[in-house]
């Protein structure tokens, strides 16, 4: 039992860990999208679409490992009930 407090623990804090880097990493998105809308010169549109790319692929990964990490912990909660 303390095994499974330990881990359901330690994926609390990684959750929510999670979600502030999506916080930072939605805000980051917005940001750099107002840029390229503000932006005239294709070259810089052509950075920043790159940059905003990477962002939304980080975002994709963090929630990926998010729904992981709910699945883990949920297990985790099963087998302690069990």
């Amino acid at each position: 039992m303390i095994a499974t407090e330990d881990e359901k623990h330690v994926l609390e804090k990684k959750i929510d860990k999670l979600k502030k880097r999506i916080t930072s990493l939605n805000e980051a998105i917005f940001l750099q999208a107002n840029k390229i809308a503000d932006t005239m010169t294709l070259m810089v549109i052509s950075r920043d679409e790159n940059i905003l790319q990477d962002r939304i692929q980080k975002k994709k990964k963090a929630i990926e490992e998010l729904v992981t990490l709910r699945r883990e912990l949920n297990a985790a909660l099963d087998e302690s009930l069990v």
